[in-house]
């Protein structure tokens, strides 16, 4: 079993010189941090996205649920007022109106 040589970057990318192997190394170090900041910055974007689409959504929802309330709330007080209105006078009976007294004491 024999194990080939580690691979090398061909002679015409790589540099002779000690300042054109840094200036190479630099640009690409600062390619890959430019990369990761862009993901970054994508991934906050995204976010983002999705929270103002939840809010809007929320939004929605209360628009829905308070139309729905004004349209069954009148419905309700009118049927809130006939009840009472037919309710005994207080004291006069143990209806679902009445609140026994407190006893003394208790």
């Amino acid at each position: 079993m024999s194990t080939s040589p580690p691979r090398r970057l061909p002679r015409w990318l790589w540099p002779r010189s000690l300042a054109g192997r840094t200036a190479l190394t630099l640009l690409l170090a600062l390619l890959l941090a430019l990369m990761v900041v862009q993901a970054v910055g994508l991934t906050i974007h995204a976010f983002d996205r999705i929270g103002l689409e939840r809010l809007s959504i929320m939004r929605d929802i209360g628009l829905r649920v308070m139309s729905t309330y004004r349209a069954v709330a009148p419905e309700l007080f009118e049927r809130i007022v006939d009840q009472t209105a037919l309710a005994p006078a207080k004291g006069a009976g143990a209806g679902p109106s009445h609140v026994p007294a407190r006893q003394a004491g208790g």
